[in-house]
This record gives C-alpha cells, structure tokens and sequence, in this order.
C-alpha cells in the first residue's frame, strides 16, 4: 500500500472554515473597540471645550451666550469663534483675543463659509447658548449627534452645566 502524503480537501476546507471563524469574531471586536475609542475621543474633546468655556469665562467674566436677540433660549451656537481668536467681520485669526481652547489637527472643518469644531464622526459640535440675559448664570449644554449624525437620539454624547 501506497502511504499518502499531503492533506485531503476536506481536512482543508475545515481548517479554512476554522480560520475564518475566527477572523469573523476578531474583525467583529476590532469595529467595536473602534467605534468605542470615537466615542471616548468625543467625550475627552466635549471636556476640553468645557474647560475652554471655563477659561473664556475667566477672561471676560460671562459665558458665551446666543450672539442675537436677547430673548432666544437654547439657540444652537458654533462654539468655535468663542473659543479661538478671530475678527468678526472677516473671520480671520487675530492676536487681541485670547485662546481659549486649541484644536488638534480634523477637529475644525469649514462648513458653507464658517469654522465648525467636529466630532470623530465629522459632525458638528453645537453649544446650546443661553441669552445674553442669562449669560452670567453660565447654563450651557454641547452636544455631538454621535456615530450616525442624527439629533437627539439615544447615540448623541453631550456635555452640560447647570448652575441654580
């Protein structure tokens, strides 16, 4: 009898079988630990612009409040020009004002014709302002419409202060 060298194709095709089994649950870990260090990264950049706020308080003794009417409550505001120094009228970098907070490279993008800070997802970043009535009492909230970009639901990471 001859002795036989080599492997059959059944042998094969389960050591395959065995090999992409495996690789399913290692891909299937791997998105999810992706998807959890993005929303770790959102949460660490919503502090840093709360510590921004914080140091822009500091500077000029009132929270950044909704830049309009005086009436308008929980007006979606771009925290980005609180919080870097620029020229209102051309949205330019200036050296008068204070830095506040400072962006790593992907964390500001140009939407339309502004600024706008953004999350890992690249989605804005919105600071809910109170009026300028009500600025002193320094209420804000900031929140990132998480992975899919859809507000408020239950995905959204958000970052509050409430003082009574």
């Amino acid at each position: 009898m001859k002795s036989r060298r080599g492997f059959t194709l059944i042998e094969i095709l389960v050591v395959v079988g065995l090999i992409m089994f495996l690789a399913a649950f290692v891909i299937v870990a791997a998105v999810r630990f992706g998807n959890n260090s993005r929303v770790n990264a959102t949460k660490a950049l919503l502090q840093r612009l709360g510590m921004g706020i914080n140091k822009y308080y500091g500077e000029y003794r009132v929270y950044p409040s909704a830049p309009v009417d005086a009436d308008v409550l929980a007006k979606k505001t771009n925290i980005y020009y609180y919080l870097t120094p620029h020229d209102d009228t051309s949205k330019t970098p200036t050296v008068q004002s204070p830095v506040c907070a400072e962006f790593k490279s992907g964390e500001v993008r140009l939407f339309g014709s502004d600024y706008w800070v953004v999350d890992p997802w690249g989605n804005k970043i919105v600071y809910y302002a109170q009026s300028r009535m009500q600025a002193e009492v320094g209420n804000y909230r900031m929140k990132s419409y998480g992975p899919n970009g859809i507000p408020d639901d239950a995905d959204d990471i958000s970052l509050s202060k409430v003082n009574y």
